[in-house]
């Protein structure tokens, strides 16, 4: 009888519910397992415990020590971002000019979920963990161990405990879905993506900015209907932001791209939230991603090749009043 521990998909929301108001220690969910089982983390939010707006999942390391000191590494097997309800407290009370509790967190943060099967990372063998209290820990360089934004202590990520049950488990394979189907939480994942976002000293509130990208059109289109892949976003979930873009094929083998963001009522000069209530940016949320279905390539897209099939072209900032802002200019991130 498999009697591994279920991680319903509603749970996840709880562990950004506490995230955003605080907790007094870092828990996994569930906060027991066995050998085998599958547990869940929250790392933090975007910007806060975690220090670049895209975590690699590649570089982050996770263990478990159990009661008798003996360590093992554990799987990762998947890592994504929830963001909150743009109707809940949170989303509605963080940008307020008036005290909440919820202003403590920035305003459109998401929250990165950590999946952990208890087995080993190379061979998925189970480790021998001695019943009783074993302790977790999550490192990268690009992770705090605790949020600096609040007030409170999120917890230590180095050392999240965990109580180990007798017996042996297997990893939740998790609900199946059919429009994910096979691995509905591998869907969840970041995809590859040039991000871009703004850099310098903004003297005035910024209205918006126009980006230009060219790649070469073959290299994103199997599978592909419509021929236009790769694809524009945003990387905030504000509301208040208006972004567009347009493929236009140059008849060479190459396709640009031009994408616009804006915010009539403007970007902060910092990531203050004064305004926001208002219909105000943060200056955070002036950033763009172009990103493709790794799955739907002609030939695999790595750190070495990616400039052979997409590039950066440039980028211009303006004011409110459409005048050019000469002092900022692009920063271009490869997340692959």
């Amino acid at each position: 009888m498999n009697t591994s521990v279920s991680v319903p998909y509603a749970w996840i929301w709880l562990l950004l519910i506490s995230f955003l108001n605080g907790c007094a220690s870092m828990q996994p969910l569930s906060n027991y397992a066995r050998s085998g089982d599958t547990v869940v983390i929250s790392l933090g939010g975007t910007r806060s415990n975690a220090m670049v707006s895209i975590l690699d999942k590649s570089a982050i390391n996770v263990t478990i020590t159990d009661t008798s000191g003996n360590t093992y590494p554990v799987k990762l097997r998947n890592l994504f971002r929830l963001y909150s309800d743009p109707t809940s407290a949170y989303s509605f009370r963080s940008g307020s000019p008036f005290f909440t509790w919820d202003q403590y967190v920035r305003p459109h943060q998401g929250v990165w979920m950590a999946v952990i099967d208890l087995v080993d990372p190379e061979n998925g063998s189970l480790p021998p963990l001695a019943i009783g209290t074993a302790s977790l820990s999550v490192s990268s360089p690009e992770l705090n161990p605790a949020n600096p934004e609040t007030i409170y202590n999120d917890g230590d990520l180095s050392n999240i405990p965990i109580e180990i049950l007798s017996g042996t488990g297997t990893p939740n394979p998790m609900n199946q879905e059919w429009n994910t189907f096979p691995a509905p939480l591998n869907s969840l994942e970041p995809q590859p993506q040039l991000q871009v976002s703004v850099s310098g000293t903004p003297s005035t509130l910024i209205g918006g900015a126009s980006f230009t990208f060219s790649y070469v059109t073959e290299r994103f289109t199997i599978n592909s209907f419509d021929g236009k892949s790769p694809r524009v976003v945003a990387t905030s979930p504000d509301p208040n932001i208006q972004l567009s873009s347009i493929h236009i094929n140059q008849g060479d083998g190459t396709t640009l791209i031009k994408a616009i963001i804006i915010n009539p009522h403007g970007f902060n000069v910092n990531d203050s939230a004064s305004g926001i209530i208002n219909g105000r940016s943060l200056l955070s949320s002036l950033e763009i991603s172009v990103m493709w279905d790794r799955t739907n390539t002609k030939t695999p897209i790595t750190e070495s090749n990616w400039q052979d099939a997409i590039q950066f072209i440039g980028g211009e900032f303006y004011d409110i009043d459409g005048s050019l802002m000469p002092e900022l200019t692009p920063t271009m991130e490869v997340k692959l």
